[in-house]
Formats: C-alpha cells, structure tokens, sequence
C-alpha cells in the first residue's frame, strides 16, 4: 500500500482515523484476487501432481485410467482458461485430449464445451456486438458466413473418414497453413527491408 494510500484511510496528523470505504473495497478485492489466483495455482499443481502418481493406475472410468482422467481435466481447464484469457483457442489447446479419447468422441465434446465457454462470454461482448444486419454483414457476418460450410464438410469428415486419415488431412491442413503465413510474414519483412 503506498503511503498516499494510507494517508486516505488513516489521517495521522490529526489523530483521527477517516474510513474510505472506496479504498478499503479496492484494497480487499486485489487481496482476494491474489488469494483466488494462488488457489487455482495450487489445484493446478497438486492435479498434475495427482495425474503423475497415478498415471498407470488400473482403476477406470469411462475407460480411462483414473491419470488419464485427471491429465484430460487439466487440457479443458487450460482450454477453458485460454478461451477466457482470450476469446478463442479452446478447440486447439482441447487437441491435446486427442492423446486419450477418441476424435469420434472428443469432437463433439470439445464443441459442446467451446459452444458453453462462448455463452458465458456472450454477456460481456453484448455491448460490442452488432446492433444492426447492416453493421452485423460490415463485421462478423461474412466470416461466419465462410465458416459454416467449413463445419458441415467438418462433421461429414469426421463421421466419414478413418482416425487415420483424419490426422494426416489435419497436419497437412496445419502444415500448409504455418508455411503459407510464415511465408507470407518473411515476404513482407523482406519487401519492408528493400523499401528502406
């Protein structure tokens, strides 16, 4: 607490103790906030800790040792805290349960999970939302357009095709995206480097 700060709750000079009750909240509610964060730190670590010790253990549930259990829980609260920190990304941190679950199974979860971590959102973007179909087709709109024969050629594949070839269409997809920006990203650094 800085002594301006201290200052406001307690007038020394005077002999007199003056009570901001602004300031004794802002104060109490970094407190707590510290003490929230310390806490999820700790359940963090002593899950991953827990999911070490028992990650050959033979108890199941939903055929899933009881560390595979507990190492699937620790990727959707990451993914659930990336998709909160940011807007996006629960999906992509959520691949990583692709090492325990099947992608017929684990697709339609991380969807459902994703879809709900949007809708808690949803009540703080409000105000930044679109309030008319003329502003909604000047932002979002043509990217959700975009988006939604991506998802039914999504689903069809994954309905249709073999684990398998689902991984190699996947990685290729990757691949040939991180190479096309990366490209791209070096083009322009190289052409700004050459304008100079």
């Amino acid at each position: 607490m800085r002594y301006t700060e201290a200052r406001n709750i307690f007038d020394i000079t005077r002999g007199t103790i003056q009570f901001d009750a602004q300031g004794f909240k802002e104060i109490v509610a970094k407190t707590i906030g510290k003490w929230i964060w310390m806490l999820v730190g700790i359940l963090f670590l002593g899950l991953v800790v827990v999911a070490y010790a028992t990650r050959n253990s033979g108890t199941a549930v939903a055929g899933l040792s009881i560390g595979e259990l507990i190492s699937v829980e620790l990727i959707l609260f990451l993914s659930g805290l990336m998709s909160g920190l940011s807007g996006f990304g629960f999906s992509a941190v959520g691949a990583g349960c692709l090492l325990f679950i099947q992608p017929i199974t684990e697709t339609p979860l991380l969807q459902t999970l994703s879809t709900c971590n949007q809708f808690l959102s949803l009540k703080q973007l409000r105000e930044d939302m679109p309030k008319s179909w003329k502003a909604f087709w000047e932002g979002p709109g043509f990217c959700i357009l975009g988006g939604v024969p991506g998802a039914f050629v999504g689903v069809w594949m994954l309905s249709h095709l073999p684990a398998e070839q689902l991984m190699k269409i996947f990685g290729s997809l990757l691949v040939l995206f991180l190479s096309i920006r990366y490209s791209s990203r070096r083009a322009r650094s190289y052409a700004a480097l050459l304008a100079r």
